[in-house]
Order: C-alpha cells, then sequence, then structure tokens
C-alpha cells in the first residue's frame, strides 16, 4: 500500500513496510519542523477486511457512521496490520459511501483528508494474540 498526503514533502516522510505475500502494506507518517501528524493516510481501495471480524454493520448503521463523520469530522482512525483492519470496519464503509457521493472528508480540526484516504494507527506491533484479543474486545463494545 502506498499512504499520500499531498501537503506535506516527500522527504518529510517516514515508512514502515510489511509484505503481506503477493502485496505489500506501507504505512507512512509525515514528520515535518511546523508539524506532526499522528495518523497517516491510507487509500480506502488498498485496505484490506479481516476475514474473520465477527462484526457486520447493516446499511442502516453505515449510514449513521457516515452522519457522524459528517458532523463531527473524522475522530476514530482505523487500526490496521500487514493482515487487514483490526479496527475501523464500519468507518471504512461510512468512507467509501461518502466518497462514493463525492463528498470531502475533515478532521475535527476543519483538515481536509486527502481524497480517497482515511486515517489509520499501525498496529503491527501487536503480537497475533494480542491482535485476537482486541478484535473480539472491540467487537463488544
Amino acid at each position: 500500500m502506498q499512504a499520500r498526503d499531498e501537503q506535506i514533502p516527500v522527504q518529510t516522510w517516514r515508512a514502515y513496510t510489511y509484505n503481506t505475500g503477493n502485496r505489500a502494506l506501507l504505512l507512512s507518517h509525515a514528520i515535518g519542523p511546523s508539524r506532526r501528524r499522528k495518523h497517516p493516510w491510507l487509500p480506502i481501495e488498498q485496505l484490506l477486511p479481516y476475514a474473520r471480524n465477527a462484526r457486520t454493520h447493516s446499511d442502516a448503521q453505515v449510514a449513521q457512521i457516515a452522519a457522524s463523520i459528517v458532523e463531527w469530522g473524522w475522530t476514530n482512525p482505523i487500526l490496521a496490520d500487514a493482515k487487514g483492519i483490526v479496527a475501523g470496519h464500519g468507518r471504512l464503509a461510512a468512507a467509501r459511501l461518502l466518497y462514493g457521493q463525492g463528498r470531502v472528508l475533515h478532521l475535527p480540526s476543519g483538515e481536509d483528508v486527502p481524497a480517497g484516504c482515511v486515517p489509520c494507527i499501525d498496529v503491527s506491533g501487536w503480537s497475533d494474540t494480542a491482535r485476537r484479543a482486541y478484535v473480539l474486545a472491540d467487537n463488544q463494545l
């Protein structure tokens, strides 16, 4: 995957690449002298849903999540690693819905989210056991 941020020069990127078999996942974050981005932007088409995710979202739930994103901005990054999304399947579905409607997503600060991307946190440091435990706990909330 390639993360992108049109607003930050290329030389400020620090990148982490993970081998996912036939695909490579690239998680990056920008470090600049005037601002430090907490979360990288990842293109939505390159995020892999977790095949064993126990929770699914109805169209009505996705619409509610999308409405929340429109009203409050993108407040909760997607958690992902080389195996795919750990948490945030509903937010990803809402982002796809909003981008499909031609909407521009914003952070609570008012900053635009780059087109076709979502904020993401790299959780590749978690063990498989910790990852599974988090997926189960997150789906029960």
